[in-house]
């Protein structure tokens, strides 16, 4: 029995070493993709914080992230009282100029009297007086009108530039001369990623992000 097993054996080694044939593989580098999620703030390079110049009820034309243009209306701001007040004033103005030309007129008549020794000078100093007190009237009503009116034209209120609104004030909030409407964001901004750190090996110039 053992000489068929070493038999066997030996006619079996021929075929276990036979040539076997061997390949080898080049590795390769190969990009993988994959994708981090992570939280993001946007920063702006420039922010405009929009007041208003008048006072009043503030009506929204435009409301919070709303992307405006440049001249584009943010708000208007209504002001009855201002509205009447502009109105008496303006009828206060014409009869002031009526009344201020009489005076002038009389101012200019004592004068030529009192150069031709026919009126006293008592008389024209009282006219002169009269007039340059009239005159103060007239300019501070002129003044008041002005200033009134410049609050009038401010209560339509504009995109000083393209941008995105945030901190918009509340519709129909009363607000005052100087209260802050709004703040206006550039396009010109800079997104900050907060990653990781166990990724930032990882991430490389010239990565696609999307927002």
């Amino acid at each position: 029995m053992l000489k068929q097993v070493m038999l066997f054996i030996i006619i079996s080694l021929p075929i276990y070493a036979s040539n076997v044939l061997v390949t080898t593989v080049q590795p390769r580098e190969k990009n993988i993709s994959f994708t981090i999620t992570a939280d993001a703030l946007v920063i702006s390079k420039r922010k405009i914080t929009i007041t208003a110049q008048t006072s009043g009820i503030v009506h929204l034309k435009a409301f919070e992230n709303n992307n405006v243009l440049k001249g584009d209306i943010i708000a208007t701001v209504s002001n009855p009282t201002r509205e009447q007040k502009l109105h008496y004033l303006s009828n206060k103005l014409e009869l002031q100029k009526k009344e201020i030309a009489s005076y002038k007129k009389k101012l200019q008549t004592s004068k030529e009297k009192y150069e031709m020794g026919v009126g006293s000078k008592n008389s024209y100093l009282s006219e002169k007086i009269a007039y340059a007190q009239f005159k103060e009237m007239y300019d501070t009503t002129l003044n008041e009108y002005h200033t009134l009116l410049l609050e009038q034209k401010n209560a339509t209120i504009k995109a000083l530039q393209n941008g995105v609104l945030t901190n918009v004030i509340a519709n129909n909030s009363y607000i005052n001369y100087g209260t802050k409407i709004a703040t206006l964001l550039d396009n010109n901004n800079l997104v900050k990623l907060f990653v990781d750190s166990s990724y930032a090996t990882k991430i490389k110039q010239g990565m696609q992000v999307e927002l």
